[in-house]
This record gives C-alpha cells, structure tokens and sequence, in this order.
C-alpha cells in the first residue's frame, strides 16, 4: 500500500470509529480507531478516541495505555496519570 493509501485508508477508518463514537458504538469505535492507529501511529485523536472507546467498554487497563499515549505526545504527566484507580483494574 502506497504511502497516500495508507493515510486516506487511516483517515476513513478514523471516520468510521469517529461516526460509531457518536453513535455510542463503543465496539465498532474501538475497532476502526484501532485499525487508524495501526495506519498512522502519530494521529492523536485517534488515540484519544480509542481511549475514550476503551473507557466505554470498561476496559480500563486498555483505557490507561491509549491515555498514556496520548498524554506523553500532548503534555507532560505526572504520576496522577498513571496511578491505579481503586475498583478499576
């Protein structure tokens, strides 16, 4: 896959996992922003949106990891981010 490819196929399942977020798909979101962030591993919002899925469907270890990743291209964090929250995993 070319170069151009790779990113337009990013920026539709991007698109896609953004539509099924509104939706409250929560797995279709997770899925296609998975896909977007294997396409283009530097797009924060895809990130942040794969977090946000995660956080939906209660998978907070995942959630921690997309949030982490977002984080540290954003920001500087602290261990506030990265601390075990009581009764999530």
């Amino acid at each position: 896959m070319s170069g151009e490819d790779k990113e337009a196929e990013a920026i539709k399942e991007y698109n896609l996992g953004f539509a099924a977020k509104y939706r409250g798909d929560w797995q279709a979101s997770l899925k296609h922003n998975q896909r977007a962030a294997l396409l283009n591993g530097d797009d924060e919002a895809t990130w942040w949106n794969l977090g946000i899925a995660a956080t939906a469907l209660s998978d907070w270890p995942e959630a921690r990891r997309h949030g982490r990743n977002v984080a540290s291209r954003i920001c500087e964090v602290g261990d506030w981010f990265t601390a075990d929250v009581e009764g999530m995993g």
